[in-house]
């Protein structure tokens, strides 16, 4: 490669408190040529910090190619670049695939500065198997979307790991249990900050947790949820105790009360009991 080509660099910035930088990356924000970043009101609060002066450029959702084309030329022209997200790990539910892509394509060399991201932070604090583990970025604004995602991965043996807003978390913890049933789950705010907090428990127990304590609903959240138990589907065994309660009781109750007992999906259930004459 030529050497007067230019390094890109991937450089993890702290989530919150502003000492979870590395030196390496100190070092590198001081002496590129430029720094993309998502907002630059967020970025120049760690460079005052450390007295760092480097020229920003903004890079986000919205960046077109023509954006990357120009990245790309000061790369080709030798400059060095630094990419940031505003806070944490770049490209992790964060711009800069595209971005990255393109270099690739162009045989310009892309390092990574390792360091701080909540996706990893929570998931080795929330309690929950950390062997396997998969990322579902952020949750979709309406439920619908949501019922899709979980509907598609409730099958999934390992630890999930997602991004929620805190005006929505408790009706999604409250639509999770109708397709994960009353699963082992983390809600993990704040990390690094000074009102960090990992709750954890059943869906149920952290449901009621949020709705005694509403005033906890605010700050980053990173939500992490368990794998599933397992337990087979015995449709034959499940059709008699649903025969059985709705004897007693309306479908939807008798549904609910199976769902809970076996920690099965609501929908799964209540197919189920349709079938029942």
């Amino acid at each position: 490669m030529d050497n007067k080509i230019g390094k890109f660099y991937i450089v993890a910035t702290p989530i919150g408190n502003l000492k979870d930088i590395t030196l390496r990356a100190l070092e590198t924000l001081n002496e590129v040529d430029l720094i993309l970043c998502e907002d630059t009101r967020v970025t120049k609060v760690l460079l005052r910090h450390y007295d760092i002066n480097t020229s920003l450029l903004v890079y986000n959702d919205y960046s077109d190619e023509t954006l990357r084309i120009k990245i790309i030329n000061k790369l080709l022209n030798g400059e060095n670049i630094a990419l940031v997200s505003d806070a944490g790990t770049p490209l992790i539910s964060d711009p800069g695939y595209k971005l990255v892509h393109d270099l690739k394509q162009h045989d310009i060399k892309v390092e990574t500065l390792p360091g701080a991201c909540s996706v990893i932070s929570a998931l080795t604090i929330s309690g929950l198997p950390t062997d396997r583990f998969m990322f579902i970025g952020f949750l979709p604004h309406k439920a619908s979307g949501k019922e899709s995602i979980f509907s598609e991965i409730k099958e999934i043996k390992s630890t999930m790991v997602c991004f929620e807003s805190a005006n929505r978390l408790l009706s999604s913890l409250e639509l999770m249990k109708g397709y994960f049933g009353n699963r082992k789950v983390a809600v993990v705010r704040e990390i690094s900050k000074i009102y960090e907090e990992s709750s954890f428990g059943t869906l149920d127990e952290v449901i009621y947790y949020y709705q005694e304590n509403k005033d906890k609903l605010r700050g980053e959240i990173v939500l992490c949820i368990g794998p599933g138990e397992g337990e087979e589907l015995n449709e034959d065994g499940l059709l008699r105790e649903l025969a059985e309660l709705m004897k007693k009781m309306s479908l939807r109750d008798a549904v609910d009360a199976v769902r809970s007992q076996h920690n099965l999906p609501k929908k799964q259930i209540y197919k189920l009991a349709l079938t029942i004459e």
